[in-house]
């Protein structure tokens, strides 16, 4: 059998980590599967991802901190050498570098990595640093998967590798899981509208506008209860903000019960791929009001299943969810956001590459 080493920066409960999860998952009944990860990873998804029979290894890469990914590039060229895999794929932006290198080092011939946002969306400096090293970085790359058709335009209009090494595959979500989950009953027998928010707390995600406009509308309207999901380490800092408007819920392993219980969700950040959390709102049948930024408005069609505003724009999120036109929306998500058909197209992927 050939083998795949996935590479990941952090493997936690976000976007690319469970798209991570999902692939090998799916691919682990027709490859030799191998995870390496940065220091920060949640123990229980890996021992999920365990079961799927993946030998797991620990680096030393971490967040923005040039020692530390020095050490790990070393790591992955031993650990590269050691597995001798056909197919290196690489996820987020530090292992994204460091791991394609590592990978040309050990002599991999199939580098694949997965855009799952827009990296250099930062200040001057860092976007020119980060632009530089993944237009070097393409060059050693055979193919690279974008989580949106905007996300691939971006890096190509930074001149960032060639159009024929880019594909689109959505980051899809496990839709089995979301028939079954009945509606959270603690959060259905409120009776008020409930608004919902489903984030990592940490800063670019835009929490303190929806904060603010949990605030401000509940000085206004008693029929709204606000509600965020989600752990992290402005939890104290944002929890004091509130001043009691937003009901905080912590991490919830039943989200899609929370959502099945809730009227509207709402995802104001600054920076994202394909959020996850918008695609299963979507697929429980919640309206969605969410920042146009990156890949959004390729899952919320404006209008139809959700409303877009700019990120940062808190008068204009406060009136989406004051108007209550969100009411007459049908909010539904495409089959292509679906886990098993991405499995399916990064499963043909491969075949190609081996047999190029």
């Amino acid at each position: 059998m050939h083998r795949v080493v996935h590479i990941i920066t952090r493997f936690v409960k976000g976007g690319a980590d469970f798209n991570t999860l999902h692939t090998l998952e799916g691919i682990s009944k027709d490859y030799v599967c191998y995870l390496m990860t940065g220091r920060t990873y949640d123990e229980e998804l890996i021992e999920k991802v365990k079961k799927f029979n993946v030998e797991v290894f620990h680096t030393s890469l971490t967040h923005y901190n040039p020692i530390t990914a020095i050490i790990a590039f070393f790591q992955m060229v031993f650990l590269l050498k050691k597995t001798r895999p056909q197919i290196v794929h690489t996820h987020s932006t530090e292992a994204g570098i460091v791991g394609r290198w590592a990978a040309w080092l050990a002599g991999v011939s199939i580098i694949i990595h997965t855009n799952h946002g827009v990296s250099f969306n930062r200040n001057f400096f860092a976007k020119k640093f980060l632009v530089f090293l993944e237009k070097i970085t393409a060059k050693i790359t055979t193919k690279i998967i974008s989580n949106a058709n905007i996300i691939t335009w971006q890096f190509l209009k930074q001149k960032i590798g060639k159009q024929e090494q880019y594909l689109t595959i959505y980051s899809g979500i496990d839709f089995d899981e979301v028939k079954k989950a009945k509606p959270a009953a603690e959060i259905l027998k409120i009776k008020k509208i409930k608004v919902l928010c489903a984030s990592r707390l940490v800063r670019g995600k835009g929490l303190e506008e929806f904060i603010e406009a949990a605030k401000t509308i509940k000085k206004e309207s008693e029929e709204f209860e606000f509600f965020l999901a989600g752990e992290g380490e402005l939890r104290n800092e944002l929890e004091k903000k509130s001043k009691g408007s937003v009901a905080f819920l912590g991490h919830r392993a039943d989200l899609l019960s929370v959502m099945k219980a809730c009227d509207l969700f709402v995802l104001p950040s600054h920076r994202e791929g394909t959020p996850r959390v918008i695609t299963e709102a979507l697929a429980c049948g919640i309206p969605v009001i969410a920042t146009n930024i990156d890949g959004i408005p390729e899952q919320v069609t404006e209008g139809v299943t959700g409303f877009l505003f700019n990120p940062g724009d808190f008068g204009k999120l406060k009136k989406l969810i004051l108007e209550k036109k969100w009411k007459n929306l049908k909010p539904s998500i495409s089959k292509e956001f679906d886990k098993k058909i991405m499995v399916e197209k990064i499963g043909k992927l491969y075949l190609e590459c081996l047999k190029s």
